[in-house]
Order: C-alpha cells, then structure tokens, then sequence
C-alpha cells in the first residue's frame, strides 16, 4: 500500500513521524512537503533530505491554481493520503476536498491542537464567507479524522464536524529528561518567560504582567540573540532581533536588575541540531515557574521536563490542550489566579501554587513502538473502509 503524507510549511511534529515510520515493512510511506515563499521549509528542512521527498513548486504564475492541480495529481497516485492540515497551502487543501470527491473517501485528516476549522483566506479578504463556507464544507465531508489528542474533539464539536469515523492517532515525543543532571544550589528562582521566540509567545507582555517581582528573580527567555538561518518559521527573526534589541530599554523600564538572560529558542534549533542540547535540557532544570501565553501539545518534549520537576506553570489563556492536561492531574494554572486576592505578586506567593506534576497517561505520547503499531492499524483501518473491506 502506497501513502502519501501532505506536509505543511509550518511543520514540527511530522519529522519524528517520518523516522518513526520510515522501516514500516508493510507499506510505503512518502512525503509531498509544502515550501514557503523563499523556496524553502520553513520549519524542518531536514525532510527535503529524505529520498524520494515530493516538493510542492511555488509557481510565480496563476500560484494557486497550479500549485492546486499538482497536489491533486499527485494525490489521485496514492492508496491513502494523510493531510497533516487542511490549513495550509492559502487554504488549497480544503478546497481540493470540495473538488474532487475520491479524495474524500481515502483521506485521513489530522487535527492538532493549531488547527484552523474555518479558514476564511483561501479567496483573501473579499471572499471571506466563501472561503469559510468551503472550508467547513470540505471538513464535513472528510470520512476519516485522526486526534493528534483527544482534547482536539472540543473544536470538532463547536463547529459541528462529527460524522466522519474518529481515531486518537498522537504525533511521536522526543523524551529528553534523561539528559537532565541533578539540580544545583541557586541564589534566586529562575522564571521563564515562554516556551519559544515565536511571536504568540507576546514575551514582553508577560514580563509586564509580573514586572513587580523583578528584583526577587531572575529570569529566562528562550530566543536566540540572533537568527542567521532563512529556515525558521516566518515573523520569527524579525520579531525575535526586536526584542533582543530592546532589552536594555525593557529592563530599566520594568526596573528589572540582577538578572541571567540566556537567548534559546527551543524548536528549530532544538530540531535542526544546532545548539548542544544538554545546555538546553539544563537551563530548563534550573527553571522554578514558567509563564506562558498558551500551552501546546508540539511543546510536549520540552513540558514533560517542566512537569517532571514539577514546575510552577501559570498560562495566560485556558485551551484544550491545558483542559486535557489538567483533567489528568497536570496541575496547571492561570495567571489570573495569582490576582485574586490583595496580596501584592511576589516570587513567595509564586511558590504557594502547587507544583505541576507528570501524568502517566503521557507517556503514549513518547513511546514510540506502540504509536507506530497505531499509525500503521489506523492507515490499514482507512484503506480498508475507503475499499469496502469491511
């Protein structure tokens, strides 16, 4: 049987699906990869070394259109496709869905926790409501979804898309705890301040929201001093020379002194091999409490770490994915609560919070034998039906 994986430019977790799947014996697995405006992926670029990888030209002329009819040519070869995401390609891949009907009946959507279910830019901002009406009804249509984790069924249900056969299908983990050393003596607690140099990550927004304990602590943020490679994900370089530029600025503003800036960025660094990742590991294990605009499941090898040394974990917006954590026990907690009575912040109330703790329901997530048996049962699941052998 042949598969073929539809990769978007944003990518982060199909990497460590390609390694994970690449010595399946019982069928071929290949990878169609989008590439961004400047020819390049964007977000993992090791995949453009993988033998026999499908790019997906950016065509100068009439882009969208062309760029349209050769993935569905290239589909229409395949047993099963695997949309990694329906959001990509300017919302193409939803609008392939409303064209051709067989590609319904053999396509297994993956939804992680960053999915858009209504894309409203495939015809830009005129045709907002067309484009949104295409991309629901290409979702309705679908017969096979995978849940990168069950917590992503909450925005299925929202938006009434679940009539197609559901299966929980999680991306594979890298588990870099056991590179973690014994915690050494600090003078202060160490505060991180976001889970990477992404632009979501709105870093000086939350140095303001605790900028009254600035003298108590030190803190972490994890964005490179500077960004050499064209291969990060769009905005990344720009935003992340800003902030690096207005530091000094920022701390005389929020009257921050004494303090350790170390400049990491976790994800493609991490996943490109450039940075010694045992540095990495132990800055995060000197980490006390870590604040954050949202969490996600792709953080996943960075978070069992946190939660492992039961990190202090304050987020600034409740997701699905937070919800899913806590119902197992995580122990994650809102910023807002550390505003709920009329003692001012300090780093001692900071440390009242309980801890955040590992869940074993987790380590699905990191084993990678038992998700590959998976991956294959549910690909063989999709074939099968979309072939009436059931």
């Amino acid at each position: 049987m042949k598969i073929i994986h539809v990769v978007p430019v944003v990518s982060t977790k199909v990497l460590p699906l390609y390694h994970m799947l690449k010595n399946d014996q019982s069928n071929e697995h290949f990878f169609m990869v989008s590439i961004g405006e400047k020819g390049v992926i964007i977000a993992e670029p090791e995949l453009l070394a993988i033998k026999g990888i499908i790019t997906i030209p950016n065509f100068s002329v009439l882009r969208k259109a062309r760029r349209c009819l050769f993935i569905l040519k290239t589909c229409s070869e395949y047993d099963v496709v695997v949309w990694h995401s329906l959001s990509t390609n300017g919302g193409l891949n939803s609008l392939l869905l409303n064209l051709k009907y067989n590609l319904n009946n053999k396509s297994l959507w993956i939804v992680d926790d960053r999915e858009k279910i209504i894309d409203s830019k495939v015809f830009g901002k005129r045709f907002s409501k067309l484009s949104s009406h295409l991309s629901i009804n290409a979702k309705k249509k679908i017969k096979y979804i995978g849940l990168s984790n069950i917590s992503n069924e909450e925005n299925l249900v929202e938006n009434n898309i679940l009539q197609a056969k559901t299966y929980v299908s999680p991306y594979p983990n890298c588990s870099y705890f056991d590179l973690c050393r014994k915690k050494t003596d600090k003078d202060k607690h160490i505060i991180q301040i976001g889970l990477g140099a992404y632009c979501e990550e709105k870093h000086l927004e939350l140095l303001e929201i605790i900028k009254s304990i600035g003298d108590e602590v030190e803190f972490y943020l994890p964005i490179p001093s500077e960004i050499r490679n064209a291969n990060v994900r769009k905005g990344s370089e720009k935003y992340a020379n800003s902030i690096v530029s207005r530091l000094s600025m920022l701390c005389n503003d929020l009257k921050i002194s004494n303090r350790e800036l170390i400049f990491y960025e976790y994800s493609w660094i991490v996943d490109k091999g450039e940075v010694d990742i045992e540095k990495i590991i132990e800055q995060m294990n000197r980490t006390d409490v870590l604040f954050t605009q949202e969490l996600h499941e792709s953080e996943l090898s960075y978070l069992e770490i946190l939660l492992k040394n039961h990190v202090r974990i304050f987020v600034k917006k409740e997701n699905a994915f937070m919800k899913y954590l806590n119902s197992l026990g995580a122990n994650v907690h809102l910023i807002n609560e550390l505003f709920n009575e009329e003692e001012p912040l300090s780093i001692e109330k900071i440390m009242k919070f309980v801890g955040s703790s590992y869940p074993e329901q987790l380590d699905l997530f990191f084993d990678n034998k038992a998700l590959k048996d998976r991956w294959i049962k549910i690909i063989k699941d999709v074939w099968c039906c979309a072939n009436g052998e059931y």
